[in-house]
């Protein structure tokens, strides 16, 4: 059981330290977004292309913090109707997210300071959504901490989980440990602080508290902002979930894993991790891999992986499935700017908005499938209009749906696609908003 002191502890230090840091002021220039978080594909990954987030929709942002992801919901949400609701322990968290909203005049967030674990069904009403970063691992009861939350979701409704793996927790529990060696328990947390952020300084590259990001990326951002580091040694110690813990978890609570994505922003949603035909090119293997059901896979995948620092993952009851492209009703939309592709030699190029490059086959047929992909047409349209135009130029019909399934897998896989019911209006792309694009300037001493 963990000590209740522990919990004390991390709520002194959140209202110290409103965590992650954030100044209300460059609500101006930027906008935080995480890939998880965007409607386009919790509808896709959780509803089957089939939710609206509308007038009725209600969001739930559960230990949200000084509020990335309820800003970033509630800006999804402007115009369309419906509402976020807030949910923290901290004060002084709260206070952060709500100068935020107020910069950005979102009207559309109501705030709540309170424990996830004192959670009723009638306290706060029932939500399509429910998002919780970053809190389960350490929750004296994970399971508990988890049925207070769906107790509160829709019959219908899904949720998103960002939780650490036990190598990342291992990390943390080292640094843990050097702290409460060398530092007085009665330390303030300046003291605590500078003492933990040299003893990080002092750990080589490949020691696994850097498993999340790489050496100097991280030092950068623990010096930015002492709430991330200050959380590591004064708060509870973390208990981290493993694939098969995470399927356990969901099943106690009469939930199911619909997928995992990684949440690590470095890699956004390259749902093809959790792929172990990603790892290996042996195809007895492979088909081996196909064989195994999809829990099974997916552990397997984190082991031959061998270094995730954490998991998200999308959750939801029976009714709850993915959409897939074997229904032609279906709109797909990318998920980047039309500027990130680029087609030249055959070959597909992909950049993303950190720089990476990544290349792909693109025969004829997948170049005219791509460049038909709009956001408005659908699945059939688009296979439609392709044969069209091929026999616009003399050329006889080809099986563009097969064309177009194939190129949906590869996009899929790297989430750079989604999929939504034609009768679903498009939900807002918010690409200019992402901060390097809105030309905001990391400060000096990097960000969390």
């Amino acid at each position: 059981m963990i000590d209740k002191a522990d919990h004390s502890a991390l709520l002194e230090l959140y209202e110290a330290y409103p965590s992650p840091r954030r100044d209300p002021d460059e609500e101006r220039v930027r906008l935080v977004i995480r890939p998880m978080e965007s409607l386009a594909r919790i509808n896709h990954f959780l509803f089957a292309g089939q939710h609206e987030f509308g007038e009725e929709a209600r969001i739930l942002t559960a230990g949200a913090g000084t509020g990335d992801e309820t800003i970033h919901f509630a800006e999804q949400m402007r115009g369309r109707g419906g509402q976020v609701i807030y949910l923290d322990s901290s004060e002084s968290s709260a206070l952060v997210a709500q100068r935020r909203a107020a910069m950005r005049g979102l009207e559309n967030i109501e705030f709540h300071c309170g424990s996830i674990e004192d959670l009723e069904p009638d306290t706060l009403g029932s939500f399509d959504y429910i998002h919780c970063a970053g809190v389960l691992h350490q929750s004296e009861d994970p399971a508990l901490t988890l049925q207070r939350l769906i107790g509160t979701l829709k019959p219908e409704g899904g949720v998103g989980l960002v939780v650490k793996t036990p190598r990342a927790v291992d990390g943390a529990a080292a640094l843990r440990r050097l702290v409460d060696l060398v530092v007085p328990a009665d330390a303030p947390f300046q003291r605590r602080f500078q003492d933990a952020l040299a003893l990080v300084e002092a750990m080589p590259p490949e020691h696994p508290f850097f498993i999340d990001r790489d050496r100097e990326t991280a030092l950068r951002a623990l010096t930015h902002d002492p709430s991330l580091l200050l959380e590591q040694v004064v708060g509870p110690p973390a208990c981290g979930l493993t694939v098969p813990a995470v399927h356990g978890l969901a099943k106690a609570c009469g939930l199911r894993v619909i997928d995992f994505v990684p949440s690590d922003d470095a890699r956004p949603l390259f749902t093809l991790f959790y792929n172990p035909g990603f790892y290996v090119s042996d195809p007895a293997l492979i088909r081996q891999f196909e064989e195994l059901p999809a829990a099974l896979r997916q552990e397997t995948a984190e082991l031959l992986h061998g270094a995730m620092g954490s998991h998200g993952v999308y959750l939801g009851r029976e009714g709850n499935r993915e959409a897939t492209p074997t229904d032609e009703e279906m709109t797909p939309s990318l998920m980047l700017s039309p500027s990130a592709f680029k087609i030249a030699n055959n070959r597909l190029t992909i950049t993303d908005y950190d720089g990476r490059s990544y290349e792909f086959e693109a025969t004829p047929s997948i170049q005219l499938m791509f460049h038909l992909i709009d956001g408005v047409k659908t699945i059939g349209e688009i296979v439609a209009e392709g044969n069209r135009m091929l026999q616009q130029v003399g050329l006889p019909p080809a099986d563009l749906f097969a064309t177009f399934v194939h190129l949906y897998s590869n996009l899929r896989n790297f989430g750079w696609v989604t999929l939504r019911a034609k009768s679903i209006p498009a939900f807002p792309r918010l690409d200019h908003l992402y901060y390097p694009a809105a030309g905001w300037i990391m400060p000096s001493g990097g960000v969390g």
